[in-house]
């Protein structure tokens, strides 16, 4: 490669991105698919299909494509059906904690098979829904990070202890609901300050734009979608590098 020519490497860009574009069409239609027997399952209050659906996609799916491509919408549509009263509130109670306990598996199981830099990940007080952050931190996992994940509704100082005491590299912060919490500002910025400039601090999450106000102020990085919710292990990794 180191001897061809410019317009030889970019022929070779554009076969790759179209490769990649390929691929794109089949995942996607196996997605729709699951997605279609998940929400059955969420209608149905059958939390035993809902489990064998997400089991089956993880098989059949990508990790990417199974975060950005069913438990993403299949959650937005949850959320959304609530409101309009389409679902009660029974129903979410039964798909979150299926969806929580199937993300916090496959995260154990990357995890466990990696030994990259560190990555905290966890939601901070006042924010209970964990769903967004075990996707960040499968996400990391699967890219080679050694994720260590908190859980939901922890201190700014208790997620600095853990940083510090373990020698995190980043830490990730998921915001999802309230999206309005006036406490949630000071969390923020006592944990800037707790951590080293070395840790970078990343928040993202279906409330990270409620926040981004104070996320500026302070310098945060923000994570608003799930196309850099998946560089952003990319992004970490190079930052790491960048130091060594």
């Amino acid at each position: 490669m180191a001897g061809l020519s410019t317009s030889a490497l970019r022929e070779l860009v554009s076969d790759d991105a179209e490769s990649e574009a390929g691929v794109a069409i089949p995942g996607g239609s196996a997605a729709a698919q699951h997605l279609q027997v998940c929400r059955k399952a969420v209608r149905q209050l059958d939390p035993v299909g809902l489990h064998q659906c997400l089991a089956n996609a993880a098989v059949t799916l990508s990790t990417p494509v199974l975060l950005e491509q069913l438990i993403g919408p299949l959650m937005h549509d949850i959320g959304v059906q609530w409101r309009e009263g389409e679902l009660r509130v029974c129903h979410e109670h039964m798909a979150t904690p299926q969806v929580s306990g199937f993300l916090h598996a496959m995260v154990q199981a990357a995890a466990s098979a990696t030994s990259g830099p560190i990555v905290i990940v966890a939601t901070p007080a006042g924010q209970h829904h964990e769903v967004g952050a075990l996707m960040a931190a499968l996400t990391a996992a699967t890219e080679g990070w050694a994720v260590i994940y908190l859980g939901a509704d922890l201190p700014a100082e208790d997620i600095a202890a853990a940083a510090l005491q373990r020698g995190a590299r980043a830490v990730a912060l998921s915001l999802t609901f309230p999206p309005d919490d006036p406490a949630l500002a000071d969390e923020l910025r006592r944990l800037s300050a707790a951590l080293p400039d070395a840790v970078d601090l990343l928040v993202g999450g279906g409330s990270v734009d409620a926040y981004a106000e104070v996320l500026d102020q302070i310098g945060i990085s923000r994570v608003n979608d799930f196309s850099l919710l998946r560089r952003l292990p990319v992004l970490l990794r190079r930052l790491a590098d960048a130091t060594v």
